[in-house]
């Protein structure tokens, strides 16, 4: 499904995928690049390339940083 939520200015998809709900924003600010972006998504998806839904890994906090980052270099 392609929507444009409220206020917003890019449209959305959201869908199911092996029983998983993928809401994801398009960047797109039209509704046939929006159409687009899905089709690529599903298609990446068909193929196993499931690492594009991956969180990317935080930001240490600033403990952890000066921790094992900054003292050790000083």
């Amino acid at each position: 499904m392609i929507y444009k939520p409220k206020g917003r200015r890019f449209y959305c998809i959201k869908f199911r995928f092996e029983g998983r709900l993928i809401y994801k924003r398009t960047k797109h600010t039209t509704a046939a690049g929006a159409r687009v972006a899905e089709s690529k998504l599903r298609t990446e998806l068909a193929n196993g390339n499931f690492g594009i839904l991956v969180p990317k890994p935080r930001a240490p906090t600033l403990r952890d940083f000066l921790k094992n980052d900054f003292l050790p270099f000083i």
